[in-house]
């Protein structure tokens, strides 16, 4: 009938709309919650969103693959850009990662959206799709590196239109 071509109409006028920065906002900092596979005490997740570069999350053991870190903003957001910031541990980047954003806890069954290789002595940053929307970043690493742990010491999450 006419309300079902009407409905049609406007399915078929275009692309679905991207998701805006404004219309997803970056959550507050306070709202946020990281969980990892493994750490170190005291180097716990909570450590990784302290705004504070001389503390840390570590998974206290050395990169054996299967290893991962999430980040729970707190609500769905729409992203465009992540860094994993060193500090001062410039030999525990990620060996090799890939990056899920999805709205489901733990979702390895999402798409990976970013994935690569980090860099000694060099923040990992994760340019991610315009439109990026969801709640639950989960970084996976799954190189090796004898003797040496994967750290990261802030964790920065940003959007721009």
């Amino acid at each position: 009938s006419r309300r079902i071509r009407a409905c049609r109409r406007r399915r078929s006028a275009g692309a679905p709309a991207t998701q805006t920065c404004a219309k997803n906002p970056i959550t507050a900092k306070s709202k946020w919650v990281v969980t990892a596979s493994s750490s170190e005490s005291p180097a716990s997740p909570a450590q990784a969103i302290d705004d504070k570069l001389d503390t840390r999350w570590t998974t206290g053991k050395e990169q054996m693959g299967g290893e991962w870190l999430q980040l729970d903003l707190g609500g769905t957001v729409t992203l465009t850009k992540v860094t994993l910031m060193l500090g001062t541990s410039v030999d525990d980047y990620p060996r090799k990662y890939a990056t899920r954003f999805s709205n489901s806890s733990l979702n390895t069954n999402a798409p990976v959206l970013v994935s690569g290789m980090g860099a000694k002595g060099t923040d990992t940053v994760m340019n991610f799709p315009a439109g990026t929307t969801g709640r639950y970043l989960l970084v996976s690493q799954s190189g090796t590196a004898t003797g040496l742990w994967w750290s990261a010491a802030e964790i920065q999450v940003q959007c721009a239109d």
